[in-house]
């Protein structure tokens, strides 16, 4: 049964199969930021199952937010951060620092921006005082084009909105289904998924169903290679190991 508590947020991605669907689109990275954290659904859920993250840095601009938010998220791990994520990025362009020694590619952002007034069925304001207008998502076009340009991972999520798909009509896109599976958002990202290793594979398959069965075939598999003899198992993983290089 889902959290009710984690669906009362606009836009959060504590619904039934939405959180599984981002982190299975999440690659092993160094750093996992997520702007626009709100409850921070993602990085609690990374954090949790201990993936293959080794720092995570969550930002959020509302000041009630952000408190719940560090709160729930003490880890020493973990980095919480209030403000705003563009001005933070568009002050060190203006002292002429590179984004590129600060954010690499062993770098993975995840965000989850206000939607655009155009895509929301009812038009009406999610977020209050910090809603956006178009000026705002153009500025935040000129920030993932920066984090881009330096080689980072980026995953966006959105309403489907023909200003974001033409903004990102190179990247790889796909829909899901949120707040209760009856709103269909849409997941950008800038790389290809099938050439890096997951943070986690803690949640990997369509559904529960599929993860039910990939996770009995792990199981499997797992106790098939270790009936086998000590050697005979060190050479099955390192043949493995040198194929893969997960």
């Amino acid at each position: 049964m889902q959290d009710p508590k984690k669906e009362s947020f606009t836009g959060s991605k504590g619904g039934s199969g939405v959180k599984e669907f981002i982190i299975n689109h999440i690659p092993q990275c160094e750093i996992f930021y997520e702007g626009f954290a709100g409850k921070a659904i993602i990085s609690e859920t990374l954090l949790n199952c201990g993936a293959n993250i080794k720092r995570i840095v969550c930002t959020e601009v509302n000041p009630k937010t952000y408190f719940d938010l560090s709160k729930k998220l003490k880890h020493p791990k973990v980095i919480t951060w209030l403000g705003d994520f563009i001005k933070m990025i568009n002050r060190e362009t203006e002292l002429g620092l590179n984004s590129k020694i600060f954010y690499k590619e062993t770098d993975c952002f995840y965000f989850d921006p206000p939607y655009r007034m155009d895509s929301r069925s009812h038009k009406r304001e999610y977020y209050g005082d910090f809603d956006w207008d178009d000026n705002a998502h153009k500025s935040f076009f000129k920030l993932v084009e920066m984090l881009n340009n330096a080689g980072s991972k980026i995953l966006i999520s959105h309403y489907p909105d023909p200003i974001y798909d033409e903004q990102f009509k190179e990247w790889n896109k796909e829909d899901f289904r949120t707040r209760t599976r009856t709103v269909t958002e849409r997941l950008y990202w800038n790389f290809d998924l099938n050439a890096h290793s997951l943070a986690t594979t803690e949640f990997l398959g369509n559904d529960f169903t599929d993860r039910q069965r990939i996770k009995r075939k792990v199981e499997r598999m797992t106790a098939k290679i270790n009936s086998l003899p000590r050697h005979e198992r060190q050479a099955i993983v390192e043949s493995l190991l040198k194929t893969y290089e997960c």
